[in-house]
This record gives structure tokens, sequence and C-alpha cells, in this order.
């Protein structure tokens, strides 16, 4: 029900406005700011973002990767469910569970205590795993600006 009603509202401060998918989420967070962006805000986002992609394709009879400048509908997909902080063991099994599934592509989520660890993380992970496995990282939102300088 609550995402539900978060959806209800989203739509409802986007409904007379210009279809405009660029700008579509800036709008949204400037009316629910106090909220932020995460949880069922996003999901109400997502649901009002991938609407007005849509509609801006059919309008002008363009397939959306077009529309971003692609040349191939096809997307390289990756795991990320639960590939996340803890010990290397943890990760490093999280991996391989991953790998037995078919995922050749994988998102890590990082952001220990320090730059160092992370780093050191993904150096041991790297060393650990197969080679044919491509890892990303994502911080998650979690570093404040100076941190992502830093990372």
């Amino acid at each position: 029900p609550s995402t539900d009603q978060a959806v209800h509202a989203v739509f409802a401060e986007v409904k007379d406005c210009a279809c405009n998918p660029e700008h579509l989420t800036d709008q949204i967070i400037s009316c629910f700011k106090l909220c932020s962006g995460t949880g069922i805000l996003t999901m109400a986002m997502a649901t009002a973002d991938i609407a007005t992609w849509d509609i801006a394709g059919i309008s002008v009879e363009k397939p959306i990767y077009k529309i971003w400048g692609g040349s191939s509908p096809n997307v390289r997909c990756y795991g990320s469910s639960s590939l996340c902080i803890g010990t290397l063991k943890s990760v490093t099994k999280q991996t391989g569970n991953f790998h037995h599934l078919g995922n050749n592509r994988m998102k890590l989520r990082v952001s220990y205590e320090s730059l160092h660890q992370d780093v050191n993380t993904i150096s041991e992970l790297r060393k650990q795993v197969s080679s044919s496995i491509e890892l990303m990282v994502d911080y998650n939102q979690a570093l404040n600006p100076e941190e992502v300088l830093e990372r």
C-alpha cells in the first residue's frame, strides 16, 4: 500500500507537466526533498521515469536506446543482488554463486571504513575469482562529496 500511495503522489506531481524525462527526477525530488531519493520514493520515481522515456520514444517513433545514442538493443546485464560488503571469504563465496548461475559481470557494493580496505578487498577478490568475471563497484550512495573526490 505504501508504494502504491507513493506512486500516486509522484504521478500527481508530474501529471500536467511537459513530458521531459531528462528533468523528471530533479522535478520529483524538489517536491519530496524531505524524503530524499531512497526507498519507496525511488521506486515511485522509477515508474514515472520509465513511463516518460517510453512516451518520449513513442512520440519520435524510436526505441529508447537510439534516443540515447546507442546502436544495439542488447543490454549487457550483471548480477548485483547481495554481492556486498562482508568478509573477503563471504564476498568470494557470493561471487562464486553468481558465476555458477551464469553471471560473468558483477557489481560489488563497497564502502568499507577506508579507501585502503575498498582497494584491498577488490584486489584480493580479483585474485581469487575467474579472470572471465568482469567486476564493477558501487558505493551505493554511501559517500559524501569529499569522499567521492578522494575515492
